[in-house]
């Protein structure tokens, strides 16, 4: 029996950042609850991704010889945590918020094997540029916003939205690539 890796995730961002590591994978998206329940924002992350890794554990039985791969991403920003904009209206309303501030990205992601499950937080500082009116209505139009925390994505049309990045780039698009791979590396080598 060979060992699998499993992605928690739908995301198309996390697939591709982890295939940077694994040539092999397979995706398993769950419906875990992903209401915020606190203002922590580490404490969330890491919760909702014990949440969907166990999730998709259960799902799949609790499969031996399999390491589960889970994520949850938010920004915060003056105390507030933006999880991802349900309408255009609250995309905007987040970009409003974020115009000219710096504001925190926050990966908690969940490593989950039959014997042991590891879980951290990983931040990022962006500082976006002060937004002009017609420069939010532009990017509201690439409608890059759905399905993302804070309502933007940083990679593609969203580059053009931030004057400065602190810390790890792909974590912004959703997953701590190198600090995975070290975890990996470091508690379950036989995966790699």
């Amino acid at each position: 029996m060979t060992n699998r890796i499993i992605l928690a995730s739908a995301s198309p961002q996390r697939k591709k950042l982890l295939s940077l590591v694994f040539s092999e994978f397979e995706i398993h998206p769950t419906d875990a609850d992903e209401t915020l329940t606190g203002r922590n924002i580490r404490f969330q992350t890491a919760r909702l991704s014990r949440l969907k890794a166990e999730t998709a554990a259960e799902t799949l039985n609790r499969p031996a010889r399999t390491l589960i791969i889970a994520a949850d991403t938010l920004v915060s920003v003056r105390g507030r945590l933006l999880g991802k904009p349900q309408t255009r209206q609250e995309a905007a309303e987040m970009l409003n918020l974020l115009s000219g501030r710096t504001h925190r990205v926050t990966t908690g992601f969940t490593l989950w094997t039959a014997g042991k499950r590891l879980t951290r937080s990983v931040e990022t500082k962006i500082v976006m540029a002060r937004l002009t009116a017609k420069m939010k209505e532009w990017y509201l139009d690439t409608d890059e916003w759905r399905g993302a925390a804070g309502g933007y994505r940083i990679q593609n049309s969203g580059e053009v939205l931030f004057l400065k990045i602190i810390g790890s780039y792909s974590n912004v698009v959703g997953l701590p690539i190198a600090q995975l791979r070290l975890l990996i590396a470091k508690n379950f080598p036989e995966f790699l």
